[in-house]
């Protein structure tokens, strides 16, 4: 609340002390944190977004959450940066930044959006498997049910040459 009074919103240093405490162990701390940063910004500020999204490839899951939430509080719906730097991470090398990266694009995109739609469909056809099974497990996230493009792209990967892939493919249409 100080960092209100001290300081014009946007600022990058306020910023960058308020994103730090999302690392923070205590729980009480994170979600100070995450109201900070809300306050601290105006909606869709990129500077704070991408500070956000840096934290979902953090080890701790707590952390990882935290910058869900965060995202949540400090991108529109829709915001192309938020959604863009939480795609980012659906190629990363670690499952569980990618499994960060799902939950995360489901609570900063529009379902339907057709920008994020082709983008996760490229990536549902990638050459690393972890990342075509990230994707996979994105369309659920990103379309609303009954979607035409979803089930066809989700289809296409039922023929995927790895089991992990085929089983989130029919998963989605469960």
């Amino acid at each position: 609340q100080a960092h209100c009074v001290l300081a014009e919103k946007g600022n990058h240093l306020v910023i960058d002390q308020e994103s730090a405490c999302l690392e923070h162990e205590d729980p009480d701390t994170r979600h100070a944190a995450i109201r900070a940063l809300a306050q601290s910004v105006e909606q869709g500020d990129e500077y704070a977004i991408e500070m956000a999204s840096s934290r979902l490839e953090h080890e701790d899951l707590e952390v990882r959450r935290s910058a869900v939430k965060a995202l949540t509080f400090i991108a529109a719906l829709g915001d192309e940066n938020a959604v863009d730097a939480v795609i980012l991470r659906l190629r990363h090398p670690a499952a569980e930044v990618r499994d960060s990266a799902v939950k995360g694009l489901a609570k900063v995109v529009i379902r339907g959006d057709d920008r994020t739609f082709a983008v996760v469909q490229g990536l549902s056809e990638h050459q690393r498997v972890e990342v075509r099974e990230a994707a996979t497990k994105a369309f659920g996230s990103i379309v609303d049910m009954g979607d035409e493009r979803a089930i066809l792209a989700a289809g296409a990967r039922l023929e995927d040459s790895e089991a992990v892939v085929r089983l989130f493919s029919a998963v989605f249409f469960c």
